[in-house]
C-alpha cells in the first residue's frame, strides 16, 4: 500500500507567504515611526513646559519688584534674608581677582560668623552659586573677547522730587545674570517633572 502523499503548496500559497512576510518590516516601521512621534511631541511639550514656568516666573517677579526700573544697589536690597546672603557669596565669586581667590575666600570666611574662620563653601551648600559664579565669568570673558555687549543702561526718572538713577539691564548685570539662572532652573525643574510623570504613567 503506497503511503499518502503529502498536499504540495501551490503557487498561490507561496506567494501570499512572501507576500505577508515583506509587510511585517512595514509594519515594523510603522510602529517604530509612532513611537518616535509621540516621544518627539512629548519632548517638545516638555520644552513648551519649560519655556512657559520661566516666562511666568520672570514677568510674576518683574510686576512685584519692577525689577527693570531698579538700580544695581536697589536690586541687590530686593535679595533679602537668605537670598540676599547666597547672592553675597555669587558676587564674592565674579569680584575675585581669581577663580581660586573667590573660592578661596568662600572657604575660608571670617565675615559671616565672626570671629570665626568657617568654610561656608560646605557650611551652606554654595556648590550652585560658585558654579554659576564660573558661569558669569565665562560668559563675560568670552562676551569681552568678541566684542560682545552684555547690558544696555540708561537714566531712570524716578517722579517730580526724586533724583533719576542709572539702570541697566542684560546678562551681563550680575543681580540679571543671578535671576535668570534661577528662573531657567526652575523652568527646566518642571519640564523634568512633566517628563517623569508622562514616564510613570
Amino acid at each position: 500500500m503506497a503511503a499518502p502523499r503529502r498536499p504540495r503548496k501551490g503557487k498561490t500559497g507561496r506567494d501570499n507567504e512572501q507576500i505577508s512576510k515583506a509587510q511585517l518590516p512595514n509594519h515594523d516601521l510603522k510602529k517604530s515611526g509612532a513611537g518616535f512621534a509621540y516621544v518627539a511631541a512629548i519632548v517638545l511639550f516638555a520644552v513648551f513646559v519649560s519655556i512657559g514656568h520661566r516666562t511666568y516666573l520672570s514677568t510674576l517677579h518683574e510686576n512685584d519688584k519692577h525689577f527693570s526700573h531698579l538700580s544695581t544697589l536697589e536690586r541687590e536690597l530686593s535679595f533679602r534674608t537668605e537670598m540676599g546672603l547666597y547672592f553675597s557669596y555669587f558676587k564674592t565669586m565674579i569680584d575675585a581677582n581669581s577663580i581660586s581667590d573667590g573660592v578661596h575666600e568662600i572657604m575660608r570666611d571670617n565675615i559671616t560668623e565672626f570671629p570665626l574662620t568657617i568654610n561656608t563653601l560646605k557650611r551652606f551648600n554654595l556648590y550652585p552659586e560658585v558654579t554659576l559664579g564660573l558661569a558669569f565669568r565665562f560668559y563675560r570673558d568670552l562676551s569681552d573677547f568678541f566684542g560682545h555687549q552684555t547690558k544696555v543702561c540708561w537714566k531712570v526718572n524716578r517722579g517730580e522730587g526724586l533724583s533719576p538713577v542709572s539702570s541697566c539691564e542684560g546678562l551681563g548685570e550680575p543681580s540679571y545674570f543671578y535671576t535668570e539662572a534661577v528662573f531657567a532652573l526652575n523652568g527646566l525643574l518642571l519640564g523634568f517633572f512633566f517628563l517623569f510623570g508622562t514616564y510613570l504613567r
